[in-house]
């Protein structure tokens, strides 16, 4: 939910309109073994994150920012 609304991406909205896409997401998350990092990334506000580098979800979510639908 932070990586999203860091996006500006609402999570609440996302789990309401695309349920199938937060829920594929979430798993993703669940199973990524850079949640060390991506929390440490989180945490450093107003520096540029670098997760596309590193984050399973990183096409998802930019596909979403750019505000096109990632299953098409």
């Amino acid at each position: 939910h932070r990586r999203l609304a860091r996006e500006g991406i609402d999570p609440e909205q996302l789990a309401h309109k695309q349920a199938s896409i937060m829920r594929d997401m979430v798993g993703v998350c669940a199973e990524c073994s850079m949640t060390r990092r991506c929390r440490r990334d989180l945490d450093r506000q107003g520096i540029r994150s670098v997760h596309h580098q590193y984050c399973p979800n990183a096409e998802t979510i930019e596909a979403l920012r750019q505000g096109s639908d990632p299953l098409s």
